[in-house]
């Protein structure tokens, strides 16, 4: 490289300009090789150069008003070296602005090729905030470097500002989502003495989300209203815990589901019931509110759709294992209506199943999410549920009550076919239109209503029954008349279902 060409080149651009007519703290950083006489600009040609350039420059970086460069960016290797020293410069925090001075050697013209716009175009985008192009000479020059800066100096000054109302704005908003959060989780249940315990400032929380109080976190097994399970170890013990992020519950509506939600688990966990989850205890942390229950293997849900998919025995869930299964989701349901609770979410993705050594599916009801107190002769209110499994004056309640059990017998019905006919049959009973893969929850549930309000629907749906259930099916079918009825009077009780199931198999 003929470097006094650029030598030449610079030095007639620099004619008649002192170092004091640059802007004051400005760097100059040369990849030509060469510098104005008596200047102390860094010179980098080699990376060497480049690297101990950025070991002087970077950490000064708070001192400069820019940083400039001048650069034959037609040039291969400076180019490179400019954008490696742009790509680092303005990956620091604080950079100053990047500018660089285009330069030709002397007695060749600055022409707009098409190299030049797409290599000015990659300089801007690692990070060079201007390129100037056009030779400019002496104090015309200094006017242009000074202008650029001027200008970004004025374009920053707008972004710090805009920046520093945001940063107030998320101060202001994390103030208040602070006081919001002190009020719900603190003030509300003292005041109210609900059940949601208080922050314990001692338990210790793993920064990988890991676990709590040292209870290992495992694979995630089910996501409910509240918060999502998950598998967990405590020692030698296996445990579920259920996670709720308190910034999630925004509202004094939503502290009080939470409150009926752990006064259930804890009704219900009283009784020691053998096809309920019990609650174990109930921890606070500023930010999550931690529930600990019995072990689970896996929800219902994908435990009948391992069935479904298999191709036969050990695969496919037996008839009697069907039964029996049914049986214990009848019991779960039996259990919490005596003791005057009801879910209004039933389904199987509600129940967690374990297997003993004889391969015993055994059944626990939880994601209690919803679950609210019934007193004998009242009514609740709130539309909530799943589709399909939603009774449907529960889908019309926005303003009106319903009776919660008798909207859990109708979602047990519904439940009871996904165990004997498989998961999905409602979807392949009912047609409509879908929306991304599904249907509408609103549509679906209308559908699924004006399916029953056929007079033989329920002898079409247990026609589904899968091969392995045949034989339980004149018992599916009593049961299930008792269930599928549109007027919520006419439901029959848990208590009656239960006795349904046990009627012997000579008699089905």
């Amino acid at each position: 490289m003929a470097w006094s060409r650029y030598q030449e080149q610079l030095d007639l651009m620099m004619v008649g300009v002192r170092p004091e007519d640059f802007p004051a703290d400005a760097q100059v950083i040369s990849t030509l090789g060469v510098t104005p006489a008596g200047s102390d600009w860094a010179t980098c040609v080699s990376r060497k150069e480049r690297q101990e350039v950025l070991a002087t420059v970077v950490p000064k970086f708070l001192t400069f008003s820019a940083v400039l460069f001048f650069c034959d960016i037609t040039d291969d290797d400076q180019f490179q070296g400019l954008l490696e020293l742009v790509y680092h410069m303005d990956g620091e925090q604080d950079a100053p602005p990047l500018f660089c001075v285009h330069m030709m050697p002397l007695g060749e013209t600055v022409t707009m090729s098409t190299n030049l716009v797409e290599r000015a175009d990659v300089a801007l985008v690692v990070g060079l905030q201007d390129l100037m192009v056009g030779c400019r000479r002496g104090l015309s020059l200094v006017h242009q470097i000074r202008a650029s800066i001027c200008r970004e100096q004025r374009i920053m000054s707008v972004l710090k500002a805009k920046l520093g109302e945001r940063r107030k704005a998320l101060y202001q908003n994390s103030l208040t989502r602070f006081h919001i959060n002190a009020i719900l989780w603190h003030d509300f249940p003292q005041r109210m003495r609900l059940a949601i315990p208080l922050v314990d400032y001692e338990l210790q929380e793993t920064e990988t989300d890991g676990g709590v109080n040292g209870i290992l976190f495992g694979d995630v097994l089910m996501s409910g209203c509240w918060g999502w399970m998950r598998h967990a170890k405590l020692g030698d013990e296996s445990e579920c815990i259920k996670i709720i992020q308190k910034s999630d519950v925004t509202n004094l509506s939503g502290i009080k589901a939470v409150h009926h939600m752990i006064t259930c688990m804890q009704d219900v966990s009283a009784h020691g019931h053998p096809n309920i989850l019990r609650l174990l205890s109930a921890m606070s942390t500023s930010d999550r509110l931690y529930l600990r229950m019995e072990h689970g293997d896996q929800c219902l849900h994908h435990k009948l759709l391992e069935s479904k998919r298999g191709t036969g025995t050990p695969d496919r869930l037996s008839g009697s294992t069907l039964y029996s299964i049914a049986e214990q989701v009848v019991e779960a349901v039996r259990h919490i209506h005596e003791i005057h609770i009801c879910h209004r979410d039933l389904m199987p993705e509600s129940f967690l199943c374990r297997c003993d050594s004889d391969r015993e599916v055994m059944l626990k009801l939880t994601n209690f999410d919803l679950a609210v107190r019934q007193p004998q002769g009242l009514l609740v209110g709130t539309s909530c549920g799943t589709a399909p499994f939603a009774a449907p004056e529960v889908s019309v309640a926005l303003n009106g009550r319903y009776d919660g059990h008798k909207a859990d017998i109708w979602s047990t019905g519904i439940t009871l076919f996904e165990i004997f006919c498989g998961i999905g049959i409602m979807e392949q009973l009912v047609s409509g239109p879908l929306w991304n893969g599904q249907r509408p929850s609103v549509e679906f549930l209308l559908e699924i209503q004006q399916f029953f309000q056929r007079g033989g629907a329920v002898h079409e749906a247990v026609e589904h029954v899968v091969p392995e259930a045949r034989h339980y099916r004149g018992r599916l079918l009593r049961a299930l008349q008792g269930l599928m009825r549109l007027d919520p009077l006419e439901r029959e009780s848990a208590e009656w279902l239960k006795d349904q199931m046990a009627v012997p198999p000579g008699c089905s």
